[in-house]
């Protein structure tokens, strides 16, 4: 009702017509969308906290087949995380406490890194 008083008064008209209303309603709806559009593209996920973000990391590398490199561990947090510091952290407690093996596969040029669920796991 607002926005067709503003058309209305826009128009020097004395009245609020259903012309008003309707152009109102679509610019209203319009910008609702535009919203939703915006919200839905930038709006940050919910950050992990250190225990859901290590038991997060064991259940991708499970779902992953028992083993994952380094870097798609890394980019599958990549929204997920306040700092790639708390990766790290994680990634080094699981493995300091027995619940990963880190393996290092040496390829002639950057070494390639891997994070596997111990046996039977």
């Amino acid at each position: 009702m607002r926005v067709a008083t503003d058309a209305a008064a826009g128009c020097l008209s004395k009245i609020v017509t259903p012309e008003h209303m309707e152009w109102a309603k679509d610019w209203v709806r319009r910008g609702d969308e535009t919203l939703l559009a915006g919200v839905t593209e930038y709006m940050e996920e919910e950050k992990l906290e250190f225990a859901e973000l290590c038991r997060e990391i064991i259940r991708r590398v499970r779902q992953a087949g028992g083993i994952m490199k380094h870097r798609d561990v890394g980019r599958s947090f990549q929204n997920n995380l306040r700092y790639k510091r708390d990766l790290h952290s994680a990634l080094e407690h699981l493995v300091d406490t027995g619940q990963l093996n880190f393996e290092k596969e040496l390829t002639g040029g950057r070494p390639s890194l891997w994070y596997s669920l111990p046996k039977g796991e």
